[in-house]
């Protein structure tokens, strides 16, 4: 890997901006010391300029934006995935809104859960997700787990509608070992999940396969979110341009083999390579150069 003539100012600029964003609280689950006790992993030059790409690359949602996505499921795409589906017609936001928060589950069809791990228990970001909606928008009597799921379709007959949320949808792994092991397709109604951002490809094969599920996330990923990918500038730009993103990568890979980084998925799940963070959760689709944490490399933010 190449580093460019003005590497070191770069890298106090790659800094300077992370520090800004952690004074101003939009970093909200880091502190400047978490910070600089990360930066302190990388030693050479080559190594603080993977470490300022790395930076400039994070992409991060505050407590603020995961409320605001909340409300774009609550307010806007369910009430219209609901009619779309002949389901239920929300005439007026105010009193949708009023039923959810009051409990009304003999007025309303849907019910709220997070997505659950193959072993049955909640997982810690689809939890950690749905703790935050739930506590912004709707009643808890509206929860259910999934592994409840058939018990409670027996009880309530209202029930016409299964809402997931989730932070992300990567690979698809995973969540269709979820659907498949729950056999949630089965239900017999409409399972709406909701992650906050999901890949296209992951979206559409799973539509392809599933005829009850319907995958909304609120932003769409595509192959460029990629810390290694060719369309970030962080590495590639107008005034540097010498390595390829196999370049990144290798050294990256050398790197957390020299630090004895010794994660599974030092790619992150499925090797998608992402720096997507949230206030209340990190998934694992992201770098182990950001989460990992032992005596020979301090993490950024925990899992």
């Amino acid at each position: 890997m190449k580093i460019p003539d003005n590497h070191e100012q770069i890298y106090d600029y790659a800094v300077k901006v992370a520090k800004q964003l952690v004074r101003f609280n939009y970093w909200d689950r880091i502190e400047i010391s978490d910070l600089e006790a990360w930066l302190n992993n990388f030693e050479t030059d080559e190594e603080k300029y993977l470490a300022s790409g790395i930076l400039l690359s994070i992409i991060y949602r505050s407590n603020k934006s995961i409320n605001t996505f909340g409300a774009n499921i609550i307010q806007i795409k369910l009430p219209n995935i609901l009619r779309e589906n002949l389901i239920y017609d929300i005439e007026c936001i105010e009193s949708w809104e009023a039923d959810l928060k009051n409990g009304k589950t003999s007025k309303l069809p849907v019910r709220f859960s997070a997505i659950e791990g193959i072993d049955g228990k909640p997982g810690k970001s689809g939890s950690s997700i749905y703790r935050a909606i739930c506590n912004k928008f709707f009643h808890n009597r509206f929860g259910v787990l999934c592994s409840e799921v058939s018990e409670r379709l027996e009880k309530d007959k209202n029930f016409k509608v299964l809402v997931l949320f989730d932070d992300i949808l990567g690979t698809g792994t995973q969540f269709r070992s979820y659907l498949d092991k729950f056999r949630v397709d089965e239900l017999g109604i409409k399972v709406i999940y909701f992650p906050f951002a999901a890949y296209q490809e992951s979206i559409t094969s799973i539509h392809s396969k599933y005829k009850n599920i319907i995958v909304c996330p609120v932003e769409v990923l595509t192959e460029s979110e990629s810390l290694f990918s060719q369309d970030n500038v962080a590495f590639f730009n107008k005034f540097h341009s010498e390595n390829t993103s196999e370049d990144i990568r290798e050294f990256y890979l050398k790197m957390c083999s020299n630090k004895n980084i010794l994660a599974k998925d030092v790619l992150g799940f499925g090797e998608l390579s992402l720096t997507y963070l949230f206030n209340n959760s990190v998934p694992n689709n992201n770098i182990a150069a950001l989460w990992y944490d032992s005596d020979t490399w301090t993490q950024l933010v925990g899992r």
